[in-house]
């Protein structure tokens, strides 16, 4: 048996295996090294981005 019939045969546990997988290490690596810095403003700003979409949506 080589690998792709091995894979084959077990395709609905190797996809999201691997999904999961690079999802995780990817999680690790932001973690370890984030693109961006946090700030706290960025808190307050995300809050007023709610508040302008709610407002904006129920006055149509």
């Amino acid at each position: 048996m080589g690998f792709d019939e091995w894979a084959l045969a077990r395709e609905q546990t190797v996809r999201p295996s691997a999904f999961f997988g690079v999802f995780a290490l990817m999680a690790v690596l932001e973690a370890l090294a984030p693109r961006r810095v946090h700030h706290a403003d960025a808190d307050i700003d995300a809050t007023t981005g709610r508040a302008l979409v709610r407002s904006k949506s129920c006055c149509r």
